[in-house]
């Protein structure tokens, strides 16, 4: 059987710290987002078999997937992630499901429910997102 390809090579997303619920991205600049502490060291520690920084950006190459963010040290209260590859965002999934973090696809325009990744893949991500 062929391998499925993917029409979505590239998902962005964007990371943030909220315990309230949220269904809108415009609904994110109203709350008070709790601060990502410690975010490069939680990265670091998750991939060091394949991380790597690089001046003002942290890179994830795995055999499967590769990941890009920015280093800024500090607690920040979103971080917006470039990931290629299916692999890589269910690893980011599992990560803000044991951080209770949040994930908003700004490809998609909508946030990801976290606790059905085992129903992601490219081609049927959009029925496993939170409704709008």
């Amino acid at each position: 059987m062929a391998k499925e390809k993917s029409s979505r090579l590239q998902v962005f997303i964007i990371l943030f710290n909220c315990q309230e619920e949220v269904k809108t991205y415009e609904e994110i600049a109203q709350l008070k987002l709790q601060p990502i502490n410690n975010f490069v060291e939680i990265i670091e520690q998750r991939f060091k078999k394949y991380f790597k920084r690089n001046r003002g950006h942290l890179t994830i190459i795995a055999p499967d997937y590769k990941i890009y963010c920015g280093t800024e040290n500090g607690s920040t209260r979103s971080r917006e992630i470039d990931i290629y590859g299916e692999k890589g965002l269910l690893e980011f999934i599992a990560l803000a499901k044991e951080n209770k973090w949040k994930i908003f696809d700004k490809g998609l325009d909508c946030f990801i429910d976290l606790d059905f990744p085992k129903h992601l893949s490219y081609t049927n991500y959009k029925n496993a997102k939170r409704p709008k």
